[in-house]
């Protein structure tokens, strides 16, 4: 079995979007993305735990001391730079995060006299499995040479070894003029990110009667969030909102009609065959539809919908007057 299509195929089972499903779990959307494509296994064993418990798949998921040392290799382009996180170098080196940010701080001190030390290495942050901000830093190609030097043993001369070719792998990808850089793909596309919220959009059409225009232009908004790129050229092919929210309830109705009570209006509503007494409030009908939109409340732990008027009740109302 292939552990990431079964991670996605229950996502989407489970969850209905990625985007729902790092929601719930307190991931971020990068973090998630980024694992599927590099192999949930080569992720912090924090979040490929998390990841797998919530699915149920940890059962499937292969010993992380069985991952062969490439897949645990992660070189990102930073601005057309090869760079590398120290809390990975740590981990596949066995030292503490802590120590290697304590060598790092001094080989910046050692370098400072004579060189510019974001050649070698760039201050970053990452969250960890609390949710907590942590200082870590990002190696260029030269700057994991400069703290690497040191680490002696079998392990680390294998290590050395894999990073070394894993920096050549990259450097050859980034001469391609097709590649897609970390950051890029640690997005949805535009496509995955357009496709999971006009499925969501018209969810909501089906199922609540929503206004389409009002729908595609919230759908579209949330897909230029997920996609982390402009889609303004998109959305002037959206249809018009042709539908009015309602958003008076029976007092605020009420000042529009001459200072009318709510237990008046609700009356007039009633009477003018808007609106129907029901155990726990007041219920639309399908006249009344046409001049308010119906909205979810909960009250003492009960939910239930209400109507909300639109200001073309008001013209309808005073004619019975």
């Amino acid at each position: 079995m292939n552990l990431e299509l079964e991670v996605r195929k229950r996502v989407k089972d489970n969850y209905g979007s990625a985007q729902n499903f790092v929601k719930c779990i307190g991931i971020p959307y990068s973090t998630y993305a980024s694992g599927l494509k590099r192999g949930i296994l080569t992720m912090t064993k924090a979040n490929a735990d998390l990841i797998l418990d919530s699915l149920g798949l940890n059962s499937l998921g292969k010993k992380r001391e069985e991952i062969k040392m490439n897949e645990l290799i992660n070189i990102q382009d930073n601005q057309g730079r090869m760079v590398v996180r120290s809390q990975e170098v740590a981990e596949n080196f066995g030292k503490r995060h802590t120590d290697v940010l304590r060598k790092i701080e001094q080989l910046e001190i050692d370098i400072q006299p004579t060189q510019n030390c974001v050649r070698y290495f760039i201050v970053s942050e990452y969250k960890d499995a609390k949710g907590e901000t942590r200082k870590e830093y990002l190696l260029t190609r030269d700057g994991f040479s400069l703290l690497v030097m040191g680490f002696t043993g079998k392990r680390a001369l294998e290590w050395k070894l894999k990073y070394i070719e894993a920096f050549n792998k990259m450097e050859e990808a980034l001469k391609n003029p097709d590649f897609i850089t970390q950051e890029e793909t640690a997005l949805p596309s535009k496509r995955q990110a357009f496709e999971d919220n006009i499925a969501l959009a018209e969810d909501c059409i089906r199922r609540f009667g929503a206004d389409p225009g009002m729908a595609y232009s919230i759908a579209m908004n949330e897909a230029e969030k997920d996609c982390g790129k402009s889609l303004e050229a998109y959305k002037t092919l959206l249809p018009d909102a042709t539908e009015e929210k309602g958003t008076m309830n029976a007092t605020m109705l009420g000042k529009l009609l001459g200072h009318l009570g709510p237990r008046e209006v609700n009356k007039m509503l009633e009477k003018a065959g808007f609106q129907n007494k029901k155990s726990d409030g007041w219920e639309a009908t399908e006249k009344g539809l046409k001049y308010c939109t119906m909205v979810p409340y909960t009250n003492n732990g009960h939910s239930s919908y209400r109507p909300l008027w639109k200001k073309n009740v008001v013209p309808a109302l005073q004619s019975i007057l």
